[in-house]
């Protein structure tokens, strides 16, 4: 594989954590359509985790192809506000139900947005928009295109396995097997790095909460075989 390889996720599905897998297993660089350096600044781990951070600009593509063959992008935008909307992509899915109160804490407590809250991030009143949206336009997109998809459960807990069939994605052998400890990563960037789990909405997304995730996205939880369980709030 060659060119543009997109790195696609609703925000705080683990977009990052591949990012570190490509550095650390395959040696490859990646580049982001958003600004890091705040976060760079705040953490100078990062680093050394990704091997490079730089934003998006198109005269990368030419050089990282000749130096790496292949230029990974990260992106949280739907296929049609990309460079190339037909880049072949790997699509990061984690449990809706975490990402959206991941992504709300996110608004709350780095992006200092107190006044949105925990259902404008579910019902997608957000940047992004929502849940649900954001994994059928990429599923849709991955009809007439190359995509693969990852869990973030299977990076975090079977990082081999994903070594794996990420190698075969991109027809590369990889280089190692394991990335930085999750345990360092939540030591040196506790806001970013939170728990690495997918319980804590347990706690955070109750009552009405809930109920409107179980009505807006209980439908696509099930299609992608995340859980059996009822999603809604107890009576």
């Amino acid at each position: 594989m060659t060119g543009l390889v997109y790195l696609a996720s609703y925000p705080r599905s683990g977009n990052t954590l591949l990012r570190m897998i490509l550095a650390q297993c395959f040696g490859l660089k990646t580049v982001s359509a958003y600004d890091e350096a705040v976060r760079i600044a705040a953490c100078p781990d990062w680093l050394s985790w990704l091997g490079t951070v730089e934003h998006w600009d198109k005269r990368l593509l030419d050089k990282m192809n000749a130096e790496q063959g292949v230029l990974p992008f990260k992106t949280h935008d739907h296929p049609q506000n990309t460079p190339d909307p037909d880049a072949p992509t790997i699509y990061v899915i984690r449990d809706g139900r975490e990402a959206c109160v991941s992504y709300w804490r996110y608004h709350r407590d780095l992006l200092r947005k107190p006044d949105v809250s925990l259902a404008d991030v579910i019902r997608g009143d957000c940047m992004f928009g929502s849940w649900s949206d954001h994994a059928r336009v990429w599923y849709q997109q991955g009809l007439n295109h190359r995509v693969r998809y990852v869990r973030y459960e299977a990076m975090r807990l079977e990082s081999d396995c994903t070594v794996g069939r990420l190698a075969n994605f991109l027809d590369r052998e990889p280089i190692a097997r394991a990335i930085t400890p999750w345990d360092q990563l939540h030591q040196a960037d506790p806001a970013f790095f939170r728990s690495g789990t997918n319980d804590t909405w347990r706690e955070l997304m109750t009552g009405d909460d809930l109920a409107l995730f179980d009505e807006l996205h209980g439908e696509t939880m099930r299609e992608y075989g995340y859980s059996e369980e009822v999603c809604h709030a107890a009576t």
